[in-house]
């Protein structure tokens, strides 16, 4: 994971996700614009890399998975943010077509929300919002989940900024 110096379109910072192991080496996830307020830091598990490939001329995890923390340091909003790749389906998958879909580098996405409780002694309920969608250009099936107890507002803000985020 690396992050750019310098605010890119504004206000917006890249932080770019690149994930490797020995097998494999080094290979592109996703590049993240997030407003300067917010930043980013590894999460509880270790990025995992099942297999890359490479796509006009950069190498891709086409199966993994990592995870992070995406946190507003003024206000300490934190929300957990899971990344997967998949191989793009054949055939375009047959999902019942959500109310709320969004654009991300050009891509249609589709938004899923819930929620759900978590924990034994103390359960807390947890918002979880998904976006999923295909990156042709990259070859992979892409999904996004956000989830914690952060406020609506920080997730709507999260929401607003997905559409920056590079895929390819």
């Amino acid at each position: 994971m690396t992050s750019s110096a310098a605010p890119a379109e504004g206000s917006l910072v890249r932080h770019d996700i690149d994930v490797g192991n020995m097998l494999y080496g080094s290979a592109h996830f996703i590049s993240l614009r997030l407003p300067e307020q917010w930043d980013i830091a590894p999460g509880v598990g270790h990025p995992e890399v099942m297999a890359v490939h490479e796509r006009a001329g950069r190498r891709w995890i086409v199966s993994g998975r990592a995870w992070y923390v995406l946190y507003h340091r003024d206000l300490g909003w934190a929300m957990e943010l899971k990344l997967e790749s998949t191989t793009r389906p054949r055939r375009p998958r047959s999902l019942p077509e959500p109310a709320e879909t969004l654009e991300v580098h050009g891509h249609h996405a589709r938004i899923r929300r819930w929620r759900r409780r978590r924990g034994l002694l103390h359960p807390r309920t947890i918002t979880f919002i998904e976006v999923v969608y295909d990156c042709e250009r990259s070859d992979r099936h892409i999904r996004l989940e956000l989830s914690g107890r952060c406020p609506p507002e920080g997730f709507e803000q999260m929401l607003r900024f997905i559409p920056a985020w590079w895929c390819h």
